[in-house]
This record gives structure tokens, C-alpha cells and sequence, in this order.
């Protein structure tokens, strides 16, 4: 009987050895892949900015409406400091 208890023991023992080395072959799996999408994705970001720095560079009036929206950020950043000086003053009491 005792001999049969340590049989099932080793048993599951083994099974779980087995599991255990599974599992770190699915993670060393993944590991590897994870390293190869993130090669991948280096290399698409690359290509994509270059793409869109070779397209703005062949359109001029891409880098005009670049130039007005940061006018206009500008502008608005301006308007924003002054309202901001104004209910300040406002708000000194001397």
C-alpha cells in the first residue's frame, strides 16, 4: 500500500515536471515572439514617419497648413495668457 502511495506521488510529480516544462517552452515562446513584434513594429514606425515626412515634403501646402495651425495655437495660448493677467489684476488689492 505504501509502495503504491509513493508510485502516485512520483507519478504526479512527473506529470507535473512535464506541465512545469510546458509551460516554460510557451513562455520562452513567447518571449521570443514578443521580441519579434517589437523589432517589427521599430521598423514600421520607421518606415511610416518616413513616409509621412517624404509626403509633406512633396506637398507644399501641408507644411502651410502646419505653419496656420501653429499660428493659431499660438494665438490662442496668447489670448489665454492675457485673460488670465487681466483677472489677475483684477484681483490685486493694494
Amino acid at each position: 500500500m505504501e509502495d503504491l502511495h509513493y508510485y502516485l506521488i512520483a507519478m504526479r510529480v512527473r506529470e507535473f515536471e512535464q506541465t512545469l516544462d510546458g509551460l516554460q517552452a510557451d513562455i520562452d515562446t513567447l518571449e521570443q515572439e514578443k521580441l519579434e513584434l517589437k523589432e517589427r513594429l521599430s521598423v514600421l514606425s520607421k518606415k511610416t514617419l518616413l513616409e509621412g515626412l517624404s509626403r509633406q515634403a512633396g506637398h507644399p501646402g501641408s507644411h502651410t497648413h502646419s505653419c496656420m495651425m501653429g499660428d493659431l495655437i499660438l494665438n490662442y495660448n496668447f489670448v489665454s495668457f492675457r485673460k488670465l493677467a487681466t483677472c489677475s489684476k483684477d484681483n490685486i488689492q493694494f
